[in-house]
């Protein structure tokens, strides 16, 4: 690993990847078959964690040696032969100890927290030193040296991730190093309080918790300042909207004056809390940005990046005034630190780059702001995405922060499929680090079967990014899946190249919460991962490989019993009928057997692909009481949308009828009405472009009613897009139910009008029920066109 070479710690006769019994005749004896070189000794002073540590090496000293291995407070001769961790009187006396609280504290900004990362290992004839800058670094000494020196490694979560070699004897090579991990904060995954997560997390030299960097704005301009301060929010029409939680509007960001009271919390923050180093100013989770004439003349005329408008401008000039009311910048942008308060000396802002602010501002950003770049680097198999995204990665790093972030998506959960690219996180870690990136956090929730070879290279590169891929790949393979090798990189292999060569255009998170997602891995391609993964299991003879080569099996039959019914909900689509929705039903049996409800509500397909598209309802006879909507786009929705709504002015505007809209704006948005040859002189309703387009009415009901949905359509959807027809229903005081029916126009070229048919039951208590339509990441060529709209009420439901 990366490191300030003294002498070279290393162990001979261990190879990584093959590692292979060390035996040396010269070197400090760590232990043979007749003598260890003593307890593992921690001070008397030490914090939990570190005892902790000490406790764990030993055990795992216990177990690679055969030798009970002891762990204890140091005694008084500091010449006592053993293993010593942390600040211990002995490595005080042996100059051993990287860095003091009192040098730490002198250190300054980004070097304190470069150094506060930074651990040494020594190696003395008789003893051994391990010690970090700070108790987290402590423990990554600990780590350090049982990979490097034993050859220990945790794969994945629990002892099923444990590879420990066992040697009669060890001897290492006297000499000292320090070590600097390529990254300053390293984080994966967003479940981390489960306890083998966190100590697969701490084995792997990944820090516990993230920087403070996350959508924070609404948690400082609260709702509680609506009434006296309405200026501080943002306006919607002729409206100003408070804050709501996290995913509602952010505050008015043109508002000089809500910057300087963000500053003076962030001021109060770090008065109030000493041991924080950063305050997050990052925006709402959200897009809905004030509408005044101060933002728009920010704003406008819009500039798009990656067909989202380009808001950076407005985020990051809102920022970068916070951030100089706490460090004056003089004239040539140097930081006047006479009139810095104390307790903010050393810190910094975390700031998101995300979604309409990703692109860099036209102006240089105050070094005290740490933007944290949001990407999917998972859209890397576009060649277009990735060098569009290198140059961004280089332009952030040369606007002017001290320290730069990224925050990646490394879901597995919610997807069902497998999402394997440890080609793009073997490249992508090493060019963030050579760019100058020194934060990473990677949000996302594990399929250990599926994701275990891209989550643990990524870990060995935030610690090292200089390491080969390749070289720890082979190792993930020969020492994780042993006498299974082959056939298990085979099976990842596959899954890799069907995610590099997929079709369409690069889309963040793309197929998240999708369906489509199964369009990747149609039948022949199970076919092949079948024939691997049943090689595996021929060729595994140990109990740990049988596990492991079990845990892939079982996450291998879930996705493929997903795709099954993925596959058979379209058949059922274009066939309606009996025979077909039975097919379906049998497959949804068959997936239920696999998976009970509390691991398919992990994947949150509780919708038409699971639960039922309610296709029986095409089948059967309807009776008409009466119409509760019919629309026919004979008038126009919105002024304009005769020739064409581009994407401003359909957003948040006032439809007529008491329909409503909630969209994305995004440059290619499109809606327009078109004519059709019709004895009723029916216009269509044509949308083409849309990221996030979202059309409803409110009508009223009441419980027990049988209801019935219809959409007349043609279009195209491709992979990676979702239209969905929807109810869902709220009673009299404004309570929306938590049940909703949902219908899915499934993947597929429609040049023929069709009906997309969704029928419920209001349920008790149902005042009023919402009529829905949801088109989510339009690819290019794809379109919607709808005929007509009805929602009916019928007095009876006859087969």
């Amino acid at each position: 690993m990366r490191a300030l070479f003294i002498f070279f710690l290393l162990l001979p006769g261990i190879v990584l990847g093959k590692v292979r019994h060390p035996v040396r005749d010269s070197g400090s004896l760590l232990y043979s078959r007749g003598t260890v070189i003593g307890p593992v000794f921690y001070s008397d002073t030490a914090t939990l964690h570190e005892i902790e540590a000490a406790h764990e090496l030993a055990n795992y000293l216990t177990l690679v040696s055969g030798r009970e291995w002891p762990a204890m407070i140091e005694s008084e001769d500091r010449f006592g032969r053993g293993i010593y961790i942390g600040d211990t009187d002995a490595a005080r006396y042996a100059g051993a100890i990287i860095a003091s609280p009192e040098s730490l504290a002198k250190s300054k900004s980004v070097e304190r927290i470069k150094l506060g990362q930074r651990f040494r290992i020594t190696v003395e004839d008789d003893r051994i030193f391990l010690d970090g800058a700070t108790v987290e670094s402590t423990v990554f000494a600990v780590n350090y040296f049982l990979q490097d020196s034993l050859g220990i490694r945790w794969f994945v979560p629990g002892e099923l991730g444990e590879h420990i070699p066992q040697y009669e004897r060890v001897r290492l090579l006297r000499g000292s190093k320090v070590i600097q991990p390529s990254f300053f904060n390293r984080v994966l995954l967003s479940n981390r309080d489960a306890d083998d997560l966190q100590q697969w997390t701490r084995h792997n030299l990944l820090n516990q918790s993230r920087w403070n960097m996350n959508h924070n704005l609404h948690q400082i301009v609260t709702s509680e300042f609506f009434e006296t301060k309405p200026e501080w929010f943002s306006l919607h029409g002729d409206k100003r909207i408070p804050t709501k939680g996290g995913r509602g509007p952010n505050p008015n960001l043109a508002n000089s004056e809500v910057a300087r009271f963000v500053a003076s919390e962030a001021k109060h923050f770090f008065a109030q809390s000493r041991g924080a180093e950063i305050f997050s100013i990052s925006i709402t989770d959200n897009v809905r940005f004030d509408e005044s004439s101060d933002t728009l003349n920010i704003v406008m005329p819009f500039e798009y990046f990656r067909n989202r408008p380009n808001y950076s401008d407005l985020v990051f000039g809102f920022s970068n005034i916070v951030a100089e009311d706490i460090w004056p910048l003089d004239v040539n942008g140097k930081i006047v630190f006479e009139d810095v308060p104390h307790s903010a000396m050393d810190k910094h802002l975390g700031a998101l780059a995300y979604y309409w602010a990703e692109e860099v501002p036209s102006f240089p950003v105050h070094p005290r702001i740490i933007p944290y770049l949001t990407s999917d680097r998972g859209q890397w198999f576009s060649d277009v995405y990735r060098e569009e995204d290198k140059a961004l990665i280089k332009a952030w790093c040369s606007a002017g922060p001290e320290i730069v972030g990224t925050w990646d998506y490394y879901e597995g959960a919610p997807y069902f499929v497998p999402r394997n690219f440890t080609e793009i996180v073997g490249e992508s870690i090493p060019f963030l680090y050579d760019s100058g990136v020194r934060a990473f956090y990677a949000e996302g929730r594990a399929l250990w079967g599926f994701d275990a070879p891209r989550l643990w290279l990524a870990a060995q590169l935030l610690m090292d990014a200089e390491q080969d891929s390749d070289e720890l790949m082979d190792e993930f393979y020969s020492s994780y899946f042993s006498e299974a090798e082959l056939p298990m990189r085979a099976f990842y292999e596959t899954t890799e190249a069907v995610w590099m060569g997929q079709p369409g255009p690069p889309v963040w998170l793309k197929y998240y919460l999708m369906p489509s997602q199964a369009e990747l891995f149609p039948m022949e391609v199970w076919e092949i991962l079948e024939e691997k993964l049943s090689e595996a299991e021929e060729l595994a003879d140990t109990p740990k490989v049988k596990e492991r080569v079990a845990l892939v099996r079982s996450e291998f039959e879930f996705s493929l019993a997903m795709c099954k019914v993925y596959y058979l909900w379209k058949k059922a689509f274009d066939e309606r009928s009996p025979e077909s929705q039975t097919e379906l039903e049998s497959a949804r049996d068959a997936l239920h057997l696999i998976a009970p409800p509390s691991v398919l509500r992990a994947f949150r397909m509780k919708e038409n692909l699971l639960e039922g598209t309610e296709l029986d309802f095409v089948i059967k006879t309807f009776d008409v009481n009466r119409y509760l909507l019919s629309e026919r786009f004979i008038e126009p929705l919105v002024d304009g949308d005769e020739t064409g709504v581009g994407p401003l002015p359909f957003v948040g505007a006032k439809l007529r009828d008491g329909w409503s809209s909630s969209s994305f704006h995004n440059e290619s948005f499109n809606f327009t009405r078109v004519p059709l040859s019709h004895p009723r002189g029916n216009m269509a309703a044509n949308i083409a472009g849309a990221s996030y387009f979202n059309l409803f009415d409110w009508l009223p009901v009441e419980s027990g009613q049988h209801l019935l949905a219809e959409m007349r359509f043609r279009g195209k959807v491709s992979p990676g897009s979702r239209i969905k027809m929807s109810l869902r229903w709220m009673d009299e005081e404004g309570n929306v139910f938590e049940s909703e029916k949902f219908a899915e126009i499934p993947v597929g070229d429609y040049e023929e009008w069709r009906l997309l048919t969704e029928g419920s039951v209001s349920p008790p208590g149902a005042a009023w029920v919402l009529f829905g339509l949801s088109i989510q990441e339009q690819m290019p060529g794809d379109f919607l066109e709808i005929d007509s709209i009805e929602v009916i009420e019928s007095t009876s439901l006859n087969n």
